[in-house]
């Protein structure tokens, strides 16, 4: 499972890059095996002006996957992050239950 990470009008720093490779993989470890590739965007949407601002997109891909595409805003960094990628997590079980299903009814 590849990691991608990339800043839109945020400074990157070393914390922030092992934040978010720490939560990625006690997220998502247990489904590496259908995970290719994880891109993560953090961005500033309002600059200096503040307020509910920080956005984290997730996409995730894997070839039993597809692309699946998680966003979340919040306050700061670190509880975008948390959201972001702990709704990509249950989105990527329910897409690996849904294909486990529609497998044994066929």
């Amino acid at each position: 499972m590849k990691l991608h990470v990339r800043y839109r009008r945020l400074e990157s720093t070393p914390e922030l890059d092992r934040l978010v490779a720490r939560r990625i993989h006690f997220a998502l470890s247990r489904f590496a095996h259908a995970i290719r590739a994880v891109h993560v965007t953090l961005a500033d949407i309002n600059g200096p002006r503040g307020g509910i601002d920080k956005a984290v997109r997730v996409r995730i891909l894997g070839p039993r996957l597809g692309s699946i595409v998680v966003e979340g805003t919040a306050v700061d960094v670190p509880e975008a992050v948390d959201g972001a990628i702990g709704r990509a997590a249950r989105s990527t079980a329910r897409a690996l239950d849904r294909r486990r299903l529609i497998a044994a009814l066929s």
